[in-house]
Parts: C-alpha cells; sequence; structure tokens
C-alpha cells in the first residue's frame, strides 16, 4: 500500500500531522547523514606507518578508497631531528599518489599528506617509518607525527563542510515536514466539510 493511500485512510487529523512529520524526519536525517559517508579514505601507505626498512624505499605511496581531484595532493616529510626532506611534487594516478623519495640516509622520518577527495571535501593524515641503514645496531621506537596516523582526519573546512550540510537536512527536512503537515490539514478540513455537506 503507498504513503498516499495509508493517508487517505488517516481520519483523524493528528494522527495524519504525526505521520506526515515522521516521513519528513526520516527523509532530513539521510539527506543530512549522507554527505558525511560519503568521503574518501586513506586505505593503505607504503611504507606502513611504523615501518622498520633495511635500506630507503624509492618513493612513497598512498592508496585511497577513490581516485582523488587532480592536483590537489600535497606530501611533507622531514627527519626525527626537524630537518625537511625535499620532495617532489606528487603525482595521481587512480587511486595512488605516489612522490620519489630523495635520500638514501638512515633515520625516522615523519610524512603529512594532504588531498582533496572526489567528493570535495579535504582529508589529510600522517605517518611514519624508520630506514635502518647498514650501520644501524641499535634502533629507537618509530614515533609518528601525531596519534592519527594512516587514518582520515577531518580538517576545520571539512567539519564545517559537515556542520552546514548536517543543517541544512535538518531545515530541508522540517521544512517538507511543515508543508505536509499544511497540506494534509487542508485535506481533511475539506473532506470533512463535504461530508457535512453531504449530510445535510
Amino acid at each position: 500500500m503507498s504513503v498516499s493511500s495509508q493517508l487517505r485512510r488517516v481520519s483523524h487529523p493528528l494522527v495524519a500531522i504525526l505521520l506526515a512529520l515522521g516521513i519528513a524526519t526520516s527523509v532530513a536525517v539521510v539527506t543530512a547523514a549522507s554527505p558525511a559517508a560519503a568521503h574518501d579514505q586513506i586505505m593503505s601507505s607504503n611504507p606502513a606507518d611504523k615501518a622498520k626498512l633495511d635500506t630507503a624505499p624509492k618513493q612513497l605511496t598512498l592508496t585511497f578508497s577513490e581516485a582523488p581531484m587532480k592536483d590537489s595532493a600535497k606530501i611533507i616529510a622531514s627527519s626525527r631531528d626537524g630537518q625537511p626532506v625535499l620532495l617532489d611534487e606528487p603525482t595521481i594516478k587512480g587511486k595512488e599518489v605516489t612522490v620519489p623519495w630523495p635520500t638514501q640516509n638512515a633515520g625516522t622520518y615523519g610524512v603529512n599528506w594532504r588531498v582533496v577527495s572526489s567528493d570535495g571535501h579535504p582529508i589529510n593524515g600522517t605517518f611514519a617509518f624508520q630506514v635502518l641503514g647498514s650501520t644501524s645496531s641499535t634502533t629507537a621506537p618509530v614515533e609518528s607525527p601525531s596519534d592519527s596516523t594512516v587514518t582520515t582526519q577531518a580538517t576545520p573546512t571539512e567539519a564545517s563542510g559537515e556542520s552546514q550540510s548536517n543543517v541544512g537536512g535538518m531545515i530541508a527536512g522540517l521544512a517538507a515536514a511543515i508543508v505536509a503537515a499544511t497540506i494534509l490539514v487542508a485535506i481533511l478540513v475539506r473532506r470533512r466539510r463535504d461530508k457535512d455537506d453531504d449530510a445535510s
């Protein structure tokens, strides 16, 4: 049975209004939640976070759930003592972002990355790895630049966008509920008037 058929069978105005509000609220919740669920995520990094390598990697590779937007990738790296590692511009090919790794020196390196996902929201994150080298006898624990390593982090821009989307969805749902309630009340009032006319 369709929603319109169910509404025709409702005789009490309050019940009809509550039903319409429930339908509109459900639509608003789905509308508000869908932008947040659509954000892309990083799937893996190579080297992996906290990896210990015998030799330096030839390149850094980040793999995402969807292809980032063209020319949106930024990657910076530094050594444990804070010295920057000069990197070329990253290359985006499909779901992968790569950049050549320029140094063969042993040490611990932190990497910060940022891309704009396919849905237009910026995402970023960090990871760290260690190059042991042939002369290393003991090594210190590899510490990531931040607690949230290869996982996606929401930037202020993304958080603001999600908040605006949620508010917009709730406003749209509320407006739909008001319109639906108004139409239902008008229909029910008209039907009651028609019944009164028929009875008289």
